[in-house]
């Protein structure tokens, strides 16, 4: 009878003693998560790679650790620990299965898996929506993989989804003028890229894209004006294209 008593007094001790030491692994994983966080940022993939895997060892249910865990390996090219971080972010969060989905289509887009890439993205808005929130950002990437599957109809239709939610998304604005020239609707591309433009004349991506509409028109003399521009405001990657337009011109 003493033997029982004994054990059974061990096992209530050990019950005590339990919320008090998951307390202290949950602290001690945040702390790592936070100095994952830091190395990251600090482009020492490696280290971050470590801290958040310390993390979820010491939380195995640390969903944004898993989300982080994702991306620096993704960021590493170690895409099957990345998808595997991504599935394990699902499998724990509730509140984060968007960002989960999304990291999954950023890493799928990256395999050149464009239709699960697609699938992914259309997750993470679904997932979104489910909390009431808006997903400009979700809506652009999937804009992207469309693009990159040449589905330009699609990619259109989610990049003005994009600026509806948000009108002042600057990169969706410019990606869809730049798209809209793809997909040889010429006039609401120029519309676009003037607007950009009147706000700001030294914008080289508009000034770009208004050249690359003239070319497309034949208009070779303004064409190769604009580039020109283009060239002499200095940005050395928009300039290195810019040349490369203007040289195409003579």
């Amino acid at each position: 009878m003493s033997r029982v008593v004994t054990v059974l007094t061990v096992i209530a001790a050990l019950m005590l003693l339990a919320p008090e030491t998951e307390a202290r692994g949950r602290k001690a994983a945040a702390e790592a998560y936070r100095e994952g966080q830091e190395l990251g940022n600090q482009g020492d993939l490696d280290g971050a790679i470590a801290k958040f895997q310390e993390a979820v060892q010491l939380n195995p249910r640390y969903d944004l650790a898993y989300l982080r865990l994702g991306l620096a390996y993704q960021l590493a090219d170690r895409w099957p620990e990345s998808l595997a971080a991504y599935r394990a972010a699902l499998e724990h969060t509730r509140r984060h299965k968007d960002e989960a989905y999304e990291g999954l289509g950023g890493l799928y887009r990256r395999m050149g898996h464009l239709r699960m890439s697609a699938e992914a993205f259309k997750s993470a808005i679904a997932e979104a929506r489910k909390i009431r929130r808006e997903y400009p950002e979700g809506h652009y990437e999937l804009a992207l993989t469309y693009i990159e599957m040449r589905e330009f109809d699609d990619a259109i239709s989610e990049l003005r989804e994009a600026l509806r939610i948000n009108p002042k998304y600057l990169r969706a604005r410019v990606r869809l003028a730049n798209t809209l020239v793809v997909n040889d609707e010429l006039d609401e591309a120029q519309e676009l890229f003037e607007e950009m433009i009147e706000r700001n004349p030294n914008d080289r991506a508009a000034l770009y894209g208004r050249g690359l509409i003239e070319k497309r028109r034949d208009n070779r003399d303004e064409a190769r004006e604009i580039f020109k521009r283009a060239c002499d405001l200095g940005h050395r990657a928009s300039c290195r294209e810019a040349e490369t337009r203007y040289r195409a011109l003579h």
